[in-house]
This record gives C-alpha cells, structure tokens and sequence, in this order.
C-alpha cells in the first residue's frame, strides 16, 4: 500500500536562530545541525549546546524523529535515537510518525533508499546547492507493509550495518598488520 508522507507524518523545518547559535559550554539544549549528520548517524559527541530559554518545547527532539537534511548532494534522513534534550536546526526538516502501523524505523530506512533518493533529485530545486521544500517532501509516496514485515526489514538492516562496521574493522586492523609486515621486510626483520 502507497501512502503520502504528509498522511504518515507531521512534518516540519528545524528551529531558525535568527541572531546565530551562541554556543556555551554548559549549555543544557542540544542543537544537532547538518554538520552533525554523517554516514546515516548523528555525530553527537559534537553537537553544539546552548542556553536558551526562549525556545519553546514544541521545538524539541524526541526519541524516534526523523531529521532529514535538505541541502547537499545527498540528501539523507536520521534517526534520533537519544533522550536528549535538543532542537534540530534550519535548514534540517523533522518527520514525526504519526501513524500507529509505520515504525519510524523503517521510515528511516526508506526514505534512505535509492527510489526516494531518485524522488529527490526530482522535486530538488538549485543549481549549484540541491534543496527540497517540505511541499515536495509531503506529496511523496511510500510504500508501506505490515508492521511484521517492517520489523523484519529494520531488523536485517541493522545487521548489515553491524556486519559492515565489522568488516570495515577487520580491513582495517588487515591493512595494519601486512603494513607493519612489509616495514620489518625494510628493516630485515
């Protein structure tokens, strides 16, 4: 079953800093921005943090929203997996599932695959810098199985993603090893 995104989530732009993010270091609110998002992962050991007061509480993240970036060549989505108090920054949109029968996981998931990415380079808009107006992004069609099937789905990505970082590890620790091992040739070892 095809569904529009609009009727499966609320969908709305990050928070604007009109006078420019004034970081401090005890600061309470987390601001996750584009810089922030790397290889479908917040990076949140370098998220930037705030005090602001004046931000109000509609603006801030819960566990399971979506951020999906809007500008760039790759336009992406992540997962806020965190419970931390934090806003997602413009130009960043969040999706927040609003329907029982989707998993925001597997919203997650698909928005990442190569047809919503085909469905992008469609409605993007811009020469030299990509962007997606939310209008676009609510008129987009996905396609929607039974929960049982989404959780399978989220459940043999995540596996993936660890079998990768496992076999990127294992390459990596490799490529030491025979490195070392061709310097002790040099050195007659």
């Amino acid at each position: 079953m095809k569904v529009k995104l609009d009727n499966i989530a609320e969908i709305k732009t990050g928070y604007t800093f009109r006078n420019g993010l004034k970081k401090y270091q005890k600061g309470k609110l987390g601001v996750i921005q584009m810089k922030d998002l790397k290889d479908y992962k917040i990076d949140f050991k370098n998220i930037d943090f705030i005090t602001d007061d004046s931000i109000r509480e509609n603006h801030y993240l819960k566990k399971n929203d979506i951020l999906f970036k809007t500008r760039g060549e790759i336009n992406s989505t992540y997962i806020f997996g965190k419970d931390i108090l934090a806003v997602a920054s413009a130009p960043l949109i969040v999706l927040i599932v609003k329907a029982e029968d989707i998993l925001p996981e597997y919203l997650n998931w698909y928005l990442n695959q190569k047809s919503a990415k085909e469905y992008y380079n469609i409605i993007s808009k811009g020469t030299s810098q990509k962007l997606i107006s939310i209008n676009n992004l609510k008129e987009m069609e996905i396609e929607v199985p039974s929960k049982e099937i989404q959780k399978h789905i989220v459940e043999l990505d995540s596996l993936l993603k660890k079998e990768t970082e496992t076999m990127e590890t294992i390459i990596i620790k490799r490529k030491n090893v025979i490195t070392q091992k061709l310097l002790n040739l040099i050195k007659g070892d």
